[in-house]
């Protein structure tokens, strides 16, 4: 499995600089795009194309939050296994769709996505502890809250945004 953390030369964590992500992309798609090739032999324009693939593929997945959690999992072979959500936690998710459903104004959208943004915060903290135990279950878990908040946050995204074009 191919480490993007080693590819953009970056420390193993799931808190990364964002702008040392953006320049190692910007260095190592300068220096791997295909149109800097032409010429070479055909063996090493398909390794030119490879290695910007997974430049492109290093920078969409260290880029999110959520792709990244997923990658420093299977780095360290812990992303096999059931993930078990507490009860407590699918009830809150049931509350949050509801409250999400519920929300005819851009007032209480704003205030739902910044609870959920302080909550993923808790749980992107709460999935770096778990993984620097070596807590698989607990990481999984993490991990899957992470991807929960993620989509509700993205739909609340996308009410905004319908909000904003009928207004």
């Amino acid at each position: 499995m191919l480490n993007y953390f080693h590819l953009f030369n970056l420390p193993e964590s799931f808190f990364v600089d964002e702008q040392a992500v953006r320049q190692a992309y910007q260095r190592l798609q300068a220096q791997h795009h295909p149109d800097r090739h032409i010429g070479y032999s055909p063996e090493e324009q398909h390794r030119a194309l490879a290695m910007a693939s997974d430049v492109n593929e290093g920078w969409r997945v260290l880029r999110s939050p959520v792709l990244r959690a997923g990658h420093l999992l299977a780095l360290r072979g812990m992303d096999q296994g059931e993930v078990s959500l507490s009860p407590e936690f699918l009830m809150q998710q049931i509350a949050w769709r509801e409250q999400l459903e519920s929300s005819g104004q851009l007032r209480q959208l704003e205030a739902l996505r910044a609870q959920l943004r302080h909550e993923m915060d808790h749980e992107a903290r709460q999935f770096e502890q778990e993984l620097a135990r070596v807590d698989a279950p607990k990481a999984r878990s993490a991990h899957a809250h992470l991807q929960f908040f993620h989509r509700l946050l993205q739909e609340i995204e996308q009410r905004v945004d319908h909000m904003d074009e009928e207004s």
